[in-house]
């Protein structure tokens, strides 16, 4: 501060403008100490597909200010488009294939349930991108 009152004077300011130079000196010293601040990385490797702990938290923060209906929609429906894309690969094995039906029994259980204890409708499903006459069919569509 008192340096900052020094640099006033030789440039000769204002009492008037004292006040304004201050406050100039104090946001640029603020800007550079942010700057030099070295952020915490989200993702912990170049291929972006492992979170560090301050990628896991900050994650989880933005998750969790999703409303829980939106968010269980949403969710279901990725789970669903994942479902999809592991029965379009097909299967080896016979063990793959149960495995598979039962993660897709459990899916649609699970959606049932949330439904119902969130009392989510069928129309509120389709404007978060679900659409429940397509999961239905998933469901039961035989392979």
């Amino acid at each position: 501060m008192l340096q900052w009152e020094q640099e006033a004077m030789e440039q000769k300011v204002s009492l008037h403008g004292l006040k304004d130079f201050i406050r100039m000196k104090e946001r640029l010293y603020w800007q550079s100490v942010e700057e030099k601040k070295e952020r915490p990385q989200i993702f912990a490797n170049a291929a972006r597909n492992k979170l560090t702990e301050y990628g896991n938290s900050y994650v989880l923060d933005y998750f969790l200010q999703i409303p829980i209906v939106e968010r269980t929609c949403k969710l279901a429906r990725f789970d669903m488009e994942d479902l999809q894309k592991k029965l379009s690969n097909g299967f080896v094995s016979e063990e793959q294939k149960e495995n598979f039906l039962f993660e897709r029994e459990h899916w649609f259980m699970h959606l049932k349930e949330r439904m119902k204890d969130l009392r989510i409708s069928k129309e509120t499903m389709e404007s978060y991108g679900l659409s429940w006459k397509s999961a239905k069919s998933f469901a039961y569509q035989t392979i």
